[in-house]
């Protein structure tokens, strides 16, 4: 039994001057038992168009084009186990061949936390990486909604985790985007914290040995850090900067960028394998409520510990207020996972002591929540 909906005939491809009404090219393919077809196709209509159902009960592949993929995999979830899936940003592809602002791409991978209004305005293109949720696997920031997975985190038998993307993925990512720029800056996470620079750097040597123009930084950072580091070269580049000097601008950025992390709870650390368990059993008897920041070489460290919220945030506080006492901070950002409350406590706490208002407050990337645990929030700041 095969469904196909009519709305395939009116495939965003088949007319590529055209700017996508869905910014999404979403596809899945899933394994079940018994799927009645007619209504899975139901149930996802109103997600967007060009809606293909095709399969048999066992195994149905699903394409669509949508604006909340994350939303259409909640529901796939329901049906059957998802074993393949991908989301191609159209929007962001049109604007590569159609109306892109600038010579220079630039890339950055799903943990630098930026909004997506801010991605936008610049261009900033994102290689995302994978998180598996029991027998599932999502695409960070794009396939899974932050909701489910602190869901997840709190009562999978099995605790998420992370990879980075495959060499062939970036490989493919890059190659769809090297005709259209005179040159492509990649800013990825910490290598000390992922493999993804690593990948990135193999994919790039590939496709460089064509003739290409690539950069590939690691930015040392995470996150809000990562981030901040990311709007600065995007800055840059709308400034029609030239690739050498803006190679310069990034790596002084990530010298002068800092982020300091408040953790709620060593839970989650415990669970994802990041400190020993004996040991987030202590501190969790204690109550403790860790500051962790990142050094000079890019590895997580422990800067300080409280016993209560409060204890924790005068910390932050003094920390943030010892550094504006010798350099001046240019710029910062406030990220956090699930606790938007801490998050606005933050603008009202920094906003007065650094002078100036964040360049945003935004949700952290699923893969940095898992690690740092739901209720964290964080400050990442770049000085003079």
């Amino acid at each position: 039994m095969e469904i196909i909906s009519k709305s395939y005939l009116l495939l965003f491809h088949s007319n590529e001057n055209t700017k996508p009404s869905h910014r999404y090219c979403t596809e899945a393919l899933i394994k079940g038992e018994q799927i009645d077809l007619e209504m899975l196709r139901n149930n996802l209509l109103d997600l967007g168009e060009s809606l293909i159902v095709a399969g048999s009960p066992e195994k149905v592949k699903i394409h669509i084009h949508t604006n909340h993929p994350e939303i259409l995999f909640d529901r796939l979830r329901e049906f059957g186990m998802i074993i393949q899936q991908k989301a191609d940003d159209m929007l962001r592809q049109f604007e590569t061949v159609h109306s892109r602002k600038h010579k220079i791409a630039l890339v950055t991978d799903s943990i630098a936390d930026l909004p997506k209004d801010l991605m936008d305005k610049h261009q900033i293109h994102m290689i995302p990486l994978n998180l598996l949720i029991g027998d599932n696997s999502y695409l960070d920031k794009l396939t899974i909604s932050p909701s489910y997975l602190y869901e997840s985190m709190d009562d999978a038998k099995k605790y998420p985790t992370s990879s980075q993307p495959t060499v062939k993925a970036v490989e493919s990512y890059l190659n769809s985007i090297v005709p259209y720029y005179e040159s492509i800056i990649v800013i990825t996470v910490s290598n000390k914290m992922s493999g993804t620079y690593d990948t990135i750097v193999n994919a790039a040597k590939k496709i460089k040995s064509t003739g290409a123009k690539i950069a590939v930084i690691d930015s040392m950072l995470n996150s809000g850090g990562q981030g901040l580091v990311v709007l600065k070269a995007a800055e840059a580049i709308e400034k029609d900067v030239e690739f050498t000097n803006v190679i310069e601008i990034i790596n002084d950025t990530i010298k002068k960028t800092k982020i300091f992390v408040s953790v709620d709870t060593l839970k989650y650390m415990v669970r994802s394998g990041r400190i020993k368990k004996y040991t987030g059993l202590a501190a969790k008897m204690l109550n403790l409520k860790p500051l962790v920041s990142i050094n000079n070489t890019g590895d997580g460290i422990v800067i300080g510990k409280a016993l209560s919220v409060k204890a924790n945030t005068k910390k932050m506080q003094a920390l943030v207020r010892e550094i504006t006492r010798t350099k001046k901070i240019v710029s910062y950002s406030i990220v956090h996972a699930n606790a938007i409350d801490r998050a606005n406590e933050y603008e009202q706490i920094f906003s007065p002591l650094i002078g100036r208002t964040p360049e945003y407050i935004t949700e952290i990337s699923s893969i940095v929540a898992m690690n740092a645990g739901v209720g964290c929030v964080a400050i990442a700041l770049t000085t003079e």
